[in-house]
């Protein structure tokens, strides 16, 4: 079953794109996944100018919150046993928060990998919306560089086809999807992400492939 969970929302000129990974080791981490999305999304979406003047110790406090709340909501007992890429955005002023492992790329006349995964002593532990040193671990850009129109948040197993794990250089790809994002409608696009992720990247990794697009340029989302 995948563990990841991923969304967007748009209302006038306040945006919102989420993604969350479940922890493969804990049950039922799916629904944490879910659960932490959609309360950190609605909370963006209803006063994004708190998110965006808070200070980033108590921002990051206020997301631990959120998370934990949820995830208890949804299943009772249940922690947020998940990592984060979030990106907000209302008028001028914009938000990247990544807990974890995935990234965040932007893309303009040129991709850029704004955010890289950030792993545990081990490369496949990363950190969690749960752990106890959370905070830490809570990574806050503002204001991304507004010539990039698009910004792409990927799971871990979809990262590796669109930057080099290495070098931090984006590949192509970033570049195509954004293109489909700024030329065709929502629907057009999600059907080449989905054929896409089905066939050529699934040749490539047997992980949970998950990706929001957001462009902050139009309505499109």
């Amino acid at each position: 079953e995948c563990q990841d969970y991923a969304m967007t929302a748009r209302e006038d000129d306040v945006l919102c794109a989420l993604l969350a990974d479940g922890a493969g080791s804990v049950e039922h981490s799916e629904i944490a996944a879910r659960a932490a999305v959609e309360a950190l999304c609605a909370d963006f979406m209803k006063q994004p100018d708190l998110w965006l003047s808070m200070e980033d110790d108590l921002l990051k406090q206020h997301i631990i919150s959120l998370s934990t709340e949820a995830a208890d909501n949804a299943r009772l007992g249940m922690k947020p046993d998940c990592t984060l890429l979030m990106y907000g955005q209302s008028g001028q002023r914009s938000i990247l928060i990544h807990t974890g492992d995935g990234a965040a790329i932007g893309c303009g006349d040129r991709a850029v990998l704004l955010s890289s995964p950030e792993n545990g002593a081990e490369a496949h532990l990363t950190y969690f919306l749960s752990g106890p040193d959370t905070p830490s671990h809570i990574r806050i850009m503002h204001d991304p560089d507004e010539s990039l129109d698009t910004i792409i948040l990927t799971s871990d197993g979809a990262e590796r086809m669109l930057y080099d794990q290495i070098t931090g250089i984006p590949a192509n790809a970033p570049m195509i999807m954004a293109e489909w994002i700024r030329t065709s409608d929502e629907e057009t696009v999600t059907e080449k992400l989905r054929e896409t992720m089905e066939t050529l990247f699934r040749r490539h990794s047997s992980d949970d492939l998950s990706i929001a697009i957001i462009y902050r340029g139009t309505d499109q989302s």
